[in-house]
């Protein structure tokens, strides 16, 4: 996958400036998704030690289903649903921003006059 989407800067702008802003932004968002993604891992990995289904019924190849297994535990009809209240409303929260990975890691962007988010 490779997008493409215009970043519009606003008249005026240094576009060098706006460009390292949106290049800073993207970089912090790619980090922080990577850190939910290891969480996630890391607590799915825990569970799975001492779930009777194994490893693999909570360990998908995936990182979308790592967060949907995830979910599942915690969630409303889950084994750890009394105690994960707090995770799966993070998690459904996670899930808006966790959309826009793909674009992010594997997209790309160019920086144009006309106005925008960077003004």
């Amino acid at each position: 996958m490779n997008s493409f989407a215009p970043l519009l800067v606003a008249a005026g702008r240094d576009r060098l400036v706006a460009g390292d802003e949106c290049s800073l932004w993207r970089g912090r968002f790619i980090e922080e998704n990577s850190l939910a993604e290891a969480v996630v891992s890391e607590a799915l990995a825990h569970l799975s030690t001492i779930a009777t289904g194994g490893a693999e019924s909570l360990l998908p190849h995936l990182v979308g289903k790592r967060f949907d297994a995830l979910g599942v535990v915690v969630g409303a009809k889950g084994s750890l649903a009394s105690v994960g209240s707090r995770v799966a409303s993070a998690l459904d929260e996670f899930k808006d921003l966790h959309g826009y990975r793909t674009f992010l890691c594997h997209g790309s962007s160019t920086i144009r006059p006309g106005g925008g988010a960077l003004s």
